[in-house]
This record gives structure tokens, sequence and C-alpha cells, in this order.
């Protein structure tokens, strides 16, 4: 798992858009260097697809709206995430991956457990989530998890070309029916946590 999509901080985005520019000879205007960064979320293959897109002789306002309307058969998801579904593919780390796309926003570590099928087995959980993190293809902190926009992108049409999606889908509103029917055995907090995935799951 060599397989890297870390997204850069603003300063190195900007001054790897400046790069790919001078090296292909690619003018954008300052509105068009920021939608780049913006939309690509700072992850450096995608901007380099990008710019080579407009030095290739597509028009920068076609690329940039392109990946405004990024849909999961399009070239920019297949281009940075297809060497690294063929390596976890069918893996538990896979499923955890497709199940994370099903939330609307970040999720708890014990919903997204439930969900994944691997409510009865703890560690192993917290072992894919470390190989998930050396991939760059989820965010964590002490509470949450979270996936980038762009790999949320690829792994809905993943999740929707399989045959597991319905068992899935059930386990994710099975889980949020309980916790809304037995919301006293959650804090306020974690409530307030997970309102935006409740809302969608309901």
């Amino acid at each position: 798992y060599s397989i890297h999509v870390d997204p850069l901080g603003p300063a190195d985005a900007a001054r790897l858009i400046d790069a790919e520019c001078r090296e292909k000879q690619v003018c954008l205007s300052n509105d068009q260097r920021a939608a780049v960064q913006n939309l690509t979320s700072g992850i450096p293959m995608v901007i380099v697809w990008s710019i080579g897109q407009i030095a290739a002789g597509f028009q920068a306002s076609y690329v940039i709206d392109r990946l405004k309307h990024v849909s999961p058969t399009d070239d920019i998801v297949r281009f940075s995430f297809d060497g690294i579904s063929e390596g976890i593919k069918g893996s538990e780390a896979y499923q955890i991956l497709v199940s994370l796309a099903l939330f609307s926003g970040s999720v708890s570590p014990a919903a997204l457990q439930v969900v994944a099928g691997l409510a009865d087995d703890g560690s192993k959980f917290e072992e894919l989530l470390v190989r998930l993190l050396r991939l760059s293809l989820i965010a964590r902190d002490e509470s949450r998890i979270a996936i980038l926009a762009l790999t949320r992108t690829f792994a809905l049409g993943e999740l929707n070309a399989s045959s597991g999606a319905e068992a899935l889908r059930h386990r994710l509103l099975t889980y949020y029916v309980d916790a809304t029917f037995n919301s006293s055995r959650w804090t306020t907090n974690e409530l307030v946590a997970e309102l935006e995935n409740i809302r969608s799951a309901l």
C-alpha cells in the first residue's frame, strides 16, 4: 500500500500549481488558480492532471467545470483512485471505505464499525483504519473519522456498483433508528455530532 493521495496545504498547493503552469506553459488567472486549488482538495496528482488537461488544449473553464461536477466515472476520479482501489478492492479496508461514503459528514468510529460490519472485531477495525490513514484516504481526530470529497465521489461510485450496497444501507438505517429511539444512551455532544448523519439516514 504505497500509493498516496495526500492533500497539500494551501501554500504548497499554490506552489505546485505555479510550477505546473510554468512547466506546461499554461496561463491561468488568479481566480482560475484559486478554483483549481480549492476543487482539487489540494491533492497533487489531481492538480497535475488538471493543469495537464489545460496544457493539452482543453479550456481552463471546461476543466474547472468538470472539477465542480465530477462524477464517479470521470477521468479525474479514475486517475486518482484506480491504483488504490486495485490494491484494497475486496478487502475489509475497502468495505470500511465504501461504508464511510454513506455518511453525510464525519462519523464516530463506533457508527462506522457497525455499518462496515465489523462490530465484533474492534482490534481488526482499528488496524484497518490505520491502513486507510496511511493511504491518506481518510482523516481522523480523537473522536471522528472523515473522508475527502474526491475520495467520497470515488467510493460512492464503487458502492453503487457493489452487490453489498443494500446491506450497508440497511445497517446504516438500523444504527440511526436505534440511536433515535434510544437517545438516552448517547451524550448530548454525541447526538449533536451525529445529527447530520441521522437526518440523512432517516
